[in-house]
């Protein structure tokens, strides 16, 4: 049936057209139409994951996946972030730093005050922290999501403190206050 209709006088003769834009939107639906067992399978046959996932049992790499998957497009982004988020370290760039020192000592030692109440979860910790330290909004989240990520966009939050767990989270903070103490380079890895 479908043989039947068709003609090849009704092909397009227009040169096929490159746009990376359209790609990169089939790319990210792709991913997020895969299963996180399919994208750990995807990595690890990368280039990327054959460098990296050595160090990574299936189990934690499928964990790290679950946290970041509307953040990957391609495996380098797997392998960027595991190096983000696999580390006590607190790894930020000069801009990054901007917003960390712009929240200012106060901030991130009001932040380290309210880990010691064990919130449950990421949401009460940023709406105690926001009370304690009288902030709101971008200048609530900003820091703090640079302080845990070391980036300004990326995964939700709430996985990604499930994620590092406490004792990270607080080395994370504490090396954000550092860096506001002692100045940019003192205590942070910059990219």
């Amino acid at each position: 049936e479908l043989a039947a209709a068709f003609d090849l006088a009704r092909l397009s003769k227009a040169p096929a057209r490159f746009d990376e834009t359209q790609l990169r939107y089939w790319q990210k639906e792709a991913v997020l139409s895969a299963s996180s067992a399919e994208l750990v399978d995807w990595f690890n046959q990368s280039a990327e994951g054959q460098q990296q996932a050595a160090d990574w049992s299936a189990q934690r790499l499928q964990g790290l996946v679950d946290v970041v998957r509307d953040n990957i497009e391609m495996p380098a982004d797997i392998s960027a972030w595991m190096c983000r988020l696999s580390t006590d370290a607190l790894i930020i760039d000069a801009q990054e730093g901007t917003v960390i020192q712009a929240a200012g000592e106060a901030f991130f030692r009001e932040a380290l005050v309210q880990m010691e109440a064990n919130h449950e979860g990421f949401k009460a910790f940023a709406k105690a922290v926001g009370q304690a330290a009288s902030v709101k909004g971008k200048h609530l989240f900003m820091p703090l999501r640079i302080a845990l990520t070391g980036v300004a966009h990326g995964p939700e939050m709430a996985r990604v403190w499930g994620w590092l767990g406490q004792d990270c989270c607080r080395a994370r903070l504490q090396s954000a206050l550092n860096y506001c103490v002692d100045g940019a380079q003192a205590h942070a890895e910059t990219v």
